[in-house]
């Protein structure tokens, strides 16, 4: 599956221009954020309850985040907050 490790992470997100394209959070993804930065490495489900937000929904917001370089997939099937 090839996953990068989190230092890779971090070079190419330092390197890229996700960061600068998309600066603003929507309130929905500052919430999945604030969750995340309190228990880091949550599973959809437990973040979905933490959250209060639906799956299908929080599945949307995750994709987001990640496209913005926010959060990061990892093997089995946790997100993990990549450094703000």
């Amino acid at each position: 599956m090839n996953w990068e490790t989190s230092e890779e992470s971090k070079k190419k997100r330092n390197q890229g221009i996700e960061r600068t394209l998309f600066p603003d959070l929507s309130p929905d993804e500052q919430r999945v954020v604030d969750v995340l930065s309190k228990n880091n490495d949550l599973q959809i489900n437990t973040l979905a309850i933490q959250s209060d937000t639906p799956i299908a929904r929080l599945s949307a917001i995750l994709f987001e985040l990640e496209m913005k370089g926010v959060v990061q997939t990892m093997a089995g099937g946790t997100y993990h907050l990549l450094t703000l």
